[in-house]
């Protein structure tokens, strides 16, 4: 298809690969087609993904660039080593599947996976040509193709439907390529060979490939069926998604992963000597199967949703609805986000009742007793946590877990006995066997929340990462990606309901304990899914979308499944100026809008010179950074990013030139630098891990930033050469956050364990200067050591008020500039910047409402 030239990037210095498409491809093909669906291509950025540079055209030749990969394709090592051992065929299968779920989301198929195309380096998979083979499918037709001697796919790995020329080829083509290649790692051989290429697409749509055990008994059964199941006929019969054989592969790549089988393989009986005997128990077989799969057919029918009825319309926020055993009341969050209370009212109609009704603190995450005559919940009040029980008809309530800690409750459950609950406590899910005794640990993990127990006992459906989504002081509505899981109450097996390939929300259990309802972003909007499960809580089936642009942020099901109760939430932010006056304490009645408009503003800078305002924003759908003249009255907010993932918290480098932002292009978050005006984009970090919210040194050398890993904020520093090539970022210092940079350079101020404190560099002494309760320290945000010499911040009051509070280096009585008035007005986020003479801060608006759906 191409010549690939080995290049030297003048401009970024650097090694590149240039590939050159043949002359009379690209007198076929013609530019302007092909161009673009190479941008489509472009656009995908994942650890795992080998990116395009760029492309163009030249003297009638079309071309791409690609990094320069120091490796060896796929196809070398196989061709070097023959079979691989199982455990690295189950990596490599892994990276390139994790890479695939990330393009499938991104609208791209690859339509080409083959070990050609996948490149190794050092220990990584890298799939290299992505969309190549669809822009030269989109550009000209399979006939064209075909009249210069150009296959669309490669014969040894191409799916049926794409042998066929299927017109409905999709993405199950690359799980079903993906699934060759998996064979041919295992067995040292494609699944079907032949003399021609006509033989081997014959074979691929009619001949069943043989069994990987086949050719390799070693190989764990549970793997063997997993890559036997990707190379199904019939598209619907294999894995649906990457990011459902991603689940799979993550399970057989734990310890003791690969020998529970995909699924069960019938046992042969012992032979019995009468005929009779074996005819009827044959007959026997084909009636039990027979009914089995009328009853599957008839659990899997998706169920029809009937009338919607909304609960609430009070403004503010109301969310987190439950359904009583009965069905006749609903319990739910509303109120000002840091004085929640929990209501209950009938379905019907009429007043709510205030179960929480004087007692102080933030209150949620209300479930239903089995019985329906009380409830549970859980406060954060300062440092105190509890898990409480009340009637439902009122207060008072009885604490039955009460802790001091910084670490926040999000969510607790009870089991279907009345006796038994869940909650969870710093990445941890706790189950308390019985009132009154000890917890006792279950699942550690990134931030484990909003537990469901089966109504059989037998499994708790629960999502990682991240649950700031749900309920967080910085990042209600957050958009990071999530996962569902689920696993027995005493422990063992996980199993991976909905990989973190998109935000996974809020599951809730079906009567039968084998469906289980979640919310989910992997297809745009928040909608409503539906997954059937087997009794080991393994999905036996691809979830099912049940609602299209619903935007839900919580769900939850009636005992008899007849009433989806749910919640939705909207949030306007924009960013308001207050000039300060130093030596005087203010309130923020002066503050005037500097943004309007429905969107959501994170964080804002202005730049040295005071022209630009910059900002993340949402005003077209996911979050891009733009630009703002604030010399000009009415000027037009100006994108600087326009990528389908989210980006935020732009930072301007120290002259004016750069803006450095973190972005989720790769599934996580990671940094990113561009010019001021847009161009030049550069990819800073590249590790798996979160890392965000990035600070420049004052000679705009290095970037301070803070980065989630192993369950723990870590203070991260990553430099450039003065080449501009970054060099490898170095975690160096576990529960940091928040840095900001000393006007010389050579110390950081930034909340370390509970306080604020100054960090000198490069010997890392720590020196805290200010007490910060690691309870308030989520409203301590974006630190600033200005040129004044004194430190900025904004430390959240009990009662949710941010004040802005200015404090010498040296330790000593903090001084408070800015005290809000209103608590009301209580900002859920507290990014804010100043410029010594004015404080940019976002205001921020948020709407919930509860509705329920029928469901038939």
């Amino acid at each position: 298809m191409a010549t690939v030239y080995l290049a030297h990037d003048l401009r970024h210095d650097r090694e590149v690969a240039i590939k050159v498409l043949r002359p009379e491809l690209a007198a076929t093909l013609g530019p302007q087609r092909f161009l673009l669906e190479i941008q489509i291509a472009a656009r995908l950025t994942h650890p795992h993904i080998l990116p395009l540079h760029d492309s163009g055209e030249s003297g009638g030749f079309l071309y791409y660039v690609m990094p320069y990969v120091d490796g060896e394709s796929l196809r070398e090592k196989i061709t070097r080593e023959g079979e691989l051992p199982w455990a690295e065929a189950v990596r490599i299968l892994r990276e390139v599947t994790d890479g695939l779920a990330y393009a499938h989301v991104h609208g791209v198929v690859h339509r080409d996976i083959k070990p050609e195309n996948i490149m190794l380096s050092g220990r990584h998979a890298l799939i290299t040509d992505f969309g190549v083979a669809k822009a030269l499918h989109e550009a000209t037709g399979r006939q064209k193709l075909t009249t210069v001697g150009i296959a669309l796919g490669t014969p040894a790995y191409m799916s049926p439907e794409q042998a066929a020329a299927d017109a409905h080829t999709d993405h199950r083509a690359d799980i079903y390529a993906l699934g060759a290649v998996g064979y041919e790692l295992l067995t040292g051989q494609p699944p079907f060979t032949g003399s021609s290429p006509q033989m081997v697409l014959t074979a691929h749509l009619t001949e069943a490939p043989k069994p990987v055990t086949d050719h390799r008994a070693a190989v764990p059964p549970a793997l063997a069926a997993t890559i036997m199941r990707c190379l199904e006929k019939k598209p619907a019969d294999r894995w649906q998604t990457a990011g459902e054989l991603l689940a799979q592969l993550e399970l057989l790549a734990t310890p003791g992963g690969g020998t529970t089988p995909v699924h069960t393989q019938p046992v042969p009986a012992a032979a019995r000597p009468r005929r009779l005997w074996t005819v009827g128990l044959a007959a026997l077989a084909v009636i039990v199967v027979a009914v089995g799969l009328l009853v599957r057919s008839r659990d899997s029918a998706l169920p029809a949703l009937g009338r919607q009825t909304r609960i609430t319309d009070a403004p503010g926020l109301e969310t987190e609805p439950v359904v009583s055993p009965d069905g006749r009341f609903i319990a739910y969050t509303a109120g000002p986000y840091f004085q929640s209370q929990v209501l209950v009212r009938q379905v019907s109609g009429g007043p709510a009742i205030d179960l929480t009704a004087g007692l102080p603190g933030r209150h949620g995450s209300p479930r239903w007793a089995p019985g329906g005559n009380e409830l549970l919940f859980v406060t954060n009040e300062g440092r105190i946590r509890r898990v409480s029980r009340v009637s439902a008809l009122g207060p008072p309530a009885r604490p039955m877990v009460e802790l001091e800690t910084d670490d926040a409750i999000a969510s607790a459950e009870w089991a279907p006995d009345g006796t038994r609950f869940a909650y969870d406590l710093g990445g941890t899910i706790f189950v308390v066997p019985s009132p009154g005794s000890a917890a006792k640990p279950l699942y550690v993990g990134t931030d484990p929340y909003a537990m469901s127990w089966s109504p059989d006992g037998r499994l708790i459906a629960f999502v990682e990462s991240d649950n700031r989504t749900w309920h967080g002081v910085t990042g209600l509505a957050n958009t990071a990606p999530s996962m569902v899981l689920v696993m027995p109450p005493e422990g063992g097996r996980v199993d991976t309901i909905a990989p973190r390939t998109a935000l996974n929300l809020s599951p809730t259990w079906g009567p039968d304990s084998r469906t289980l309802y979640f919310i989910s972003s992997r297809d745009g909007a928040k909608d409503v899914y539906r997954i059937r499960l087997a009794s080991s809580g393994h999905p036996s089936e691809p979830a099912q979308r049940l609602t299209t642009g619903l935007n839900a942020h919580t769900i939850a099901l009636s005992r008899d499944g007849r009433t989806l109760a749910f919640s939705t939430l909207t949030r306007e932010a924009n960013v308001w100026m207050l000039p300060l006056h130093p030596g005087a304490t203010i309130t923020d009645d002066g503050a005037v809008p500097v943004t309007t408009g429905a969107q959501v503003i994170e964080r804002a800078q202005v730049s040295p010179d005071g022209r630009w305002l910059v900002y993340d924003s949402d005003r077209r759908g996911n979050s891009d950074i733009y630009r703002v003249r604030l010399d000009q009255t009415g000027a037009e907010p100006e994108p600087l990013t326009t990528d389908s993932a989210n980006d935020y918290s732009a930072a301007i480098s120290p002259d004016g030139r750069e803006l450095l932002f973190h972005s989720l292009r790769t599934g996580n978050r990671d940094l990113w630098v561009m010019g001021i005006d847009g161009t030049n984009l550069r990819r800073v970090t590249h590790s798996p891990i979160e890392e965000y919210s990035g600070t420049w040194s004052p000679d705009g050398r290095s970037v301070a930033y803070y980065a989630d890993s192993a369950a723990r904020i870590w203070l991260g520093i990553v430099s450039r050469d003065a080449q501009g090539n970054w060099g490898t970022p170095e975690l160096i210092l576990p529960n940091t956050a928040n840095p900001a940079w000393s006007p010389t350079g050579n110390r950081l101020a930034a909340l370390h364990d509970s306080s604020l404190a100054v960090i000198s560099l490069p010997d890392r002494t720590v020196r805290p200067i200010l007490p910060v309760p690691r309870s308030f320290q989520q409203g301590t945000r974006q630190v600033v050591w200005a040129r004044d010499g004194r430190i900025y911040f904004r430390l959240r009051e009990p009662d949710g008020r941010l004040s802005l509070v200015s404090l010498s280096p040296e330790g000593g009585a903090p001084t408070t500039l800015v005290r809000p008035r209103d608590a009301s007005r209580a900002s859920v986020r507290a990014d804010w910047f100043t410029d010594g003479r004015r404080l940019y801060f976002t205001i921020s608006k948020y709407e919930g409402d509860v509705s329920t759906i029928e469901i038939r």
